[in-house]
């Protein structure tokens, strides 16, 4: 397989497969504790979420060099140059859904790690994410907040796709 270096991240560099279809996602030493928890945090999380098409599925991990190869979800929405879709409220809602169901708070949702491909929206970086109570999970406040950032960007389509869902 053949790899381009796609971008340096805080905890990770990202590198794109030449099909455009995969990236893989190789954690920067030091590997301390704390990014050994992020990296097990995202393999467990996106396992768990592999049923649905809203996160990209983990196809292969190594714990010796901390490496992970998964869907290339598109670009993500701090791209300004995005055209959002005009289900894109919905979609989000069916994001939190799914995570409620799954008693997931994320606990890093911005624009930054959701990304769209072909009109379809997934969110991505599960390495702060953890499983808690039904009454502990606040996704929703952060899916609010971006809907509203979009809005405010004149982003959105409709003013009315904020939803009161959340």
């Amino acid at each position: 397989m053949s790899w381009k270096f796609l971008k340096k991240g805080t905890t990770a560099n990202i590198y794109i497969h030449n099909s455009k279809k995969f990236i893989k996602k190789i954690y920067l030493p030091p590997i301390s504790e704390k990014r050994k928890k992020y990296f097990i945090n995202e393999i467990k999380f996106l396992l768990l979420l592999q049923d649905y098409d809203q996160f990209p599925n983990l196809y292969f991990f190594d714990d010796d060099d901390y490496t992970l190869i998964m869907d290339f979800c598109g670009a993500s929405l701090n791209d300004r140059s995005i055209e959002i879709p005009f289900d894109f409220s919905e979609q989000i809602y069916e994001i939190e859904r799914l995570l409620k169901s799954k008693n997931i708070n994320h606990n890093d949702i911005k624009t930054k790690n959701i990304c769209m491909a072909e009109n379809k929206i997934y969110l991505i970086d599960f390495q702060l994410s953890e499983l808690v109570k039904e009454d502990e999970i606040n996704n929703g406040i952060f899916f609010k907040k971006i809907l509203n950032q979009l809005h405010q960007q004149d982003r959105l389509h409709k003013p009315s796709c904020i939803s009161s869902q959340f």
